[in-house]
């Protein structure tokens, strides 16, 4: 897993965990998926203050946290993962 090896930081929909399992069952491995369950007020309230640092290329309002955030689901057990959750 690329995004995984670089210790890069993504957010994920059911399609992609799917992907990501398909190909965790293929080579055999172990999986650990760490999931970070975090209020949505909190999330916001991050975002501000990472629009504020302003060292990000991009900016979101929270009506665009709103829509990007409408797509995302957290992991259900029947998919197989071994989740680690913080919150």
């Amino acid at each position: 897993m690329t995004a995984m090896t670089r210790k890069r930081s993504f957010t994920t929909t059911r399609t992609n965990r799917e992907w990501m399992m398909s190909i965790i069952k293929e080579s055999g491995s172990n999986n650990r998926l760490h999931y970070l369950r975090v209020s949505d007020e909190v999330c916001k309230a991050r975002l501000r203050t990472r629009n504020a640092e302003g060292a990000h290329e991009f900016s979101a309002t929270d009506q665009q946290f709103e829509l990007i955030t409408s797509y995302l689901s957290g992991p259900i057990i029947d998919e197989g993962f071994s989740v680690i959750e913080y919150s």
